[in-house]
Formats: structure tokens, sequence, C-alpha cells
């Protein structure tokens, strides 16, 4: 009879310690839920704050973003006015004549990048990225 009550022993010093166990567990999962409620309350409150916030813009703020869209309006209006003063007109050159102006502004080019300082190096015959051109065939 000493085995069998060695055995009992064990198995309800066993059955106590998980229930130690599942009441140490019990307390932190109720202390935690205690954290994220008291977060869950933080956030209810500042979302509630964010709902009572006026979401549309004081007359005053609709005035001076009026006024400086205006100043806007009239900046680009003057700029365009600026750049059709200095506006180049291309006179309507036939295919033949396209050709030769190319090779005069080609030549210029060539000539303004060799007359820099750090001078430039350019292979004989450069185009200028108008390979097209520079072999003689006439655009549309």
């Amino acid at each position: 009879m000493g085995g069998k009550k060695i055995i009992i022993i064990s198995l309800l010093a066993v059955a106590l310690l998980v229930m130690v166990a599942a009441v140490v567990v019990l307390v932190r999962g109720f202390s935690g839920f205690s954290g994220a409620a008291q977060e869950l309350q933080t956030e209810r409150e500042r979302l509630n704050r964010l709902y009572a916030q006026q979401p549309f813009p004081s007359q005053e703020n609709i005035a001076v973003e009026k006024e400086q869209s205006q100043m806007v309006e009239a900046w680009v209006t003057q700029l365009l006015e600026q750049l059709n003063a200095g506006r180049i007109e291309v006179p309507q050159l036939t295919p033949s004549g396209f050709i030769g102006e190319f090779a005069a502004v080609r030549n210029r080019l060539v000539a303004r990048a060799r007359g820099m300082q750090p001078r430039m190096t350019l292979p004989a015959g450069f185009d200028m990225g108008f390979t097209r051109y520079a072999t003689g065939s006439l655009p549309a």
C-alpha cells in the first residue's frame, strides 16, 4: 500500500503544479488584457478627437489660398508672354534646304565644342546624333 500512496501523492503534486501554472498563465493573460483595454481606450479617445475636429478650412485660409492661386496664375501668364516675346519663327524649309541648314548648324556646334575650355575632342565627321541626315537622306 505504500507504493500506491506515493503514486497518489505524486499525481496530486503534479496536478497542483499544473493548477499553479494555469493560475500564473491566467494572471498574465488578465494583465495583458487590461493593458490592451487601456490602449484601446486611448485610441478610441484619439479617434473621437479626430472626429470632433472641423474638417473644412476656415474662410481666412480659403482667402489666402485664393490670393496665392491668383498670384501663381499671374506668374504663369507673365512667363508665357515672355516666352512668346522671345520665340523664334522657324522658316519652312524644303527637304534639301533642311540638309543645308542642318550642315551649317552642325558645323557651328562642332566649332563651338572644339573652342571650349577644356577643349572637347570630337571624332572626324561627328554628326551630333543626326546620322540619318548626315548620310544625305532627305527628311519627309
